[in-house]
């Protein structure tokens, strides 16, 4: 977070308190902040040209650079990982 935020750690944590910390972790868990986001774009791009231009049938996974298995949550996963009692 520091590195999106421009700043090292310790300046972050100079600057937020515990509890926004531990709020943006969770967030993060849920909706994570990283490339991986922009890698999934793109898969969505590259599977929906395939789909039109080769009428293939591949999925989103197939054209991430590297393939992760996708993960399924529930809102009592949600739930639990707002409130901190799961980790990832």
């Amino acid at each position: 977070m520091a590195a999106k935020l421009g700043c090292t750690v310790n300046e972050l944590l100079q600057r937020i308190s515990s509890k926004e910390l531990s709020e943006w972790w969770a967030y993060n868990q849920i909706d994570p902040f990283t490339e991986d986001r922009a890698d999934k774009r793109s898969a969505i791009i590259a599977r929906v040209n395939a789909t039109g231009l080769l009428k293939s049938t591949y999925s989103t996974n197939y054209f991430m650079a590297v393939p992760k298995p996708v993960q399924q949550m529930d809102f009592e996963m949600i739930a639990k990982i707002l409130r901190g009692t799961v980790s990832q």
